[in-house]
């Protein structure tokens, strides 16, 4: 509750001071759900077979640079062998913040582990959260699945040409 209020009014503060980079990224840092919250609802989106859904947390970078996109994300959900029943937050991962010369970024990625009833997989989540230059990047950026013996089994992950 407390969060949709403060929401609420840097929403508000923004439509007044339009091009104010801290009240951006202060926006964009509150709207980040959290690790666990997003990861679960990826895992509701694989299960459900909703490329859509997944689609959608991706940043506007990554839908507009990444080629075949929707194919890939295809693949991922394809890859997995049967539901989800079990996730959690897995050991590795990293977190770095950026700032100075008036930009501020924050990066997160991290490792979730799953397991079907047959299988066991790492999904690994690189999300951006805060990017006061390019808000146009703020979201999940790519996604990549292993297997049990951490073989790459597909990925969304795109570079900037």
């Amino acid at each position: 509750m407390f969060a949709k209020i403060i929401l609420s009014i840097l929403a508000f503060l923004l439509t007044i001071f339009p091009n104010s980079r801290t009240l951006l990224t202060q926006q964009q840092s509150w709207s980040f759900p959290g690790k666990s919250v997003v990861s679960q609802n990826i895992v509701d989106a694989i299960n459900a077979g909703d490329t859509d859904a997944l689609m959608d947390m991706m940043s506007l970078d990554t839908k507009q640079n990444m080629e075949d996109l929707r194919g890939h994300v295809e693949e991922l959900m394809n890859a997995i062998d049967g539901e989800i029943i079990e996730g959690k937050l897995g050991g590795g991962g990293y977190s770095s913040s950026e700032s100075g010369t008036g930009q501020a970024i924050r990066k997160e990625s991290w490792e979730w582990e799953i397991k079907t009833a047959t299988s066991s997989y790492e999904l690994d989540i690189y999300w951006i959260i805060v990017h006061s230059h390019a808000p146009q990047e703020v979201g999940l950026c790519s996604l990549s699945l292993y297997d049990s013996e951490n073989n790459l089994l597909v990925t969304t992950y795109h570079t900037k040409a």
